[in-house]
């Protein structure tokens, strides 16, 4: 399982922790063990980082 930090543009971020991630029309979906797990439209995200470990950041996707 990874860790998601999310960015969003009205000044927030949240960790979500899933298998994977996808953007599905308006939407970045969170997925762990293929159900979704959280959801933000895509206008409010600014940055999604995955982490393996809280110590290693990897960016994977940005605006």
């Amino acid at each position: 399982m990874k860790n998601f930090k999310v960015t969003l543009n009205i000044g927030g971020t949240s960790f979500i922790p899933a298998d994977r991630w996808e953007k599905d029309g308006p939407w970045y979906k969170f997925y762990r063990d293929d159900s979704v797990v959280a959801e933000f439209a895509a206008p409010w995200v600014v940055r999604i980082e995955e982490r393996e470990s809280p110590n290693e950041p990897k960016d994977t996707a940005a605006q």
